[in-house]
């Protein structure tokens, strides 16, 4: 009884694809990849040579909007990179208004790639449902909407391998938040941000990208409060709503910047729990929170798809009443 009726597959679903297990010949020459239903191979354009000692496992070929793809999956004899001695760090803080700010004060805006489309999208959308189920007219406006959804895909993707590559290249150690991505997907007033930002894209991009070139990524607890410390003196502030951009500590007199000391303070705490391949030095009494390296010793402050955050009105503290 825990059985369900089979699903057939019809070339009315959304997703095009299926498996070739074995027997899978690349032909670099002829630019063809040569399958057992296929055996006088399909014309292709090759993305990324395959190193010299791989053996293609098996395939997946997919249709998406009426392009037809083919995915190799192969296995290799190169050994996984070792780690690197740490030698700069940088936390990473995921937000709405801002895509990501580094511990640096680089800050990567948040391009809205839906909801700069989202008229167009509507309007195609319009025009799919006043059309006869069945009809031509209507597979014809499905692939419309199906190309429109696929460019957006691609912007965003295009964007998050940039900075993805670019914070992987500059440090040897990342620290970022955990996030509970499908709890927050289900406030129904910030579900369609928090969906086209693609946290969890950025981890997965983040994660596979460190392990290729020998970087150490590392995600600290999710309940640690790092908008809530103070990263000049590790005083807990407490907790502050969503529109409070900025605080001045009530203990020292530091003015911050919301998502900033954040960063900061992930990438503090993270450094406090790595193993003895780090060559900056730390104060592990203090539970991550270092404020001698607070204040950005190990960052470059350069960056191609970010912006400098301004914090010039931040470098004035104001000084401790004496009681």
């Amino acid at each position: 009884k825990r059985a369900k009726y089979p699903r057939f597959k019809s070339k009315k679903n959304a997703r095009q694809s299926y498996a070739i297990p074995q027997n899978i010949i690349l032909d670099k020459d002829k630019k063809k990849v040569v399958n057992p239903k296929f055996k006088e191979g399909i014309r292709t354009i090759i993305h990324k040579e395959l190193p010299h000692n791989a053996t293609i496992k098996q395939a997946f070929i997919s249709c998406v909007a009426e392009e037809y793809y083919i995915a190799l999956s192969y296995e290799t004899n190169e050994p996984i990179p070792n780690l690197k001695v740490v030698e700069n760090a940088v936390g990473l803080d995921m937000g709405l208004e801002s895509l990501l700010i580094r511990s640096d004060g680089i800050i990567y805006p948040n391009k809205k790639f839906l909801q700069d489309k989202e008229s167009k999208l509507i309007k195609l959308q319009r025009r799919l449902s006043r059309k006869k189920k069945g009809s031509n007219n209507r597979v014809k406006a499905i692939k419309k909407v199906a190309k429109a959804h696929l460019k957006i895909k691609r912007a965003r993707e295009d964007y998050l391998h940039k900075i993805t590559n670019e914070i992987t290249n500059q440090y040897d150690f990342i620290g970022v938040e955990t996030l509970n991505v499908k709890g927050l997907i289900r406030n129904k007033y910030l579900s369609k941000s928090i969906a086209n930002v693609a946290w969890s894209k950025i981890l997965q991009m983040l994660t596979y990208k460190a392990e290729q070139k020998g970087k150490t990524l590392m995600q600290i607890n999710k309940f640690f409060p790092s908008s809530q410390i103070c990263s000049h003196c590790g005083s807990n502030t407490g907790k502050k709503p969503l529109y409070i951009r900025h605080f001045t500590c009530p203990f020292c007199n530091t003015k911050h910047h919301r998502d900033l000391n954040a960063s900061i303070n992930i990438r503090n705490y993270a450094l406090g729990i790595i193993d003895d391949r780090y060559k900056i030095k730390l104060d592990k009494s203090r539970v991550g929170i270092t404020r001698s390296y607070a204040c950005g010793d190990s960052s470059s402050g350069a960056s191609n798809y970010g912006n400098i955050l301004d914090t010039s009105y931040l470098s004035l503290k104001q000084e401790a009443h004496l009681l």
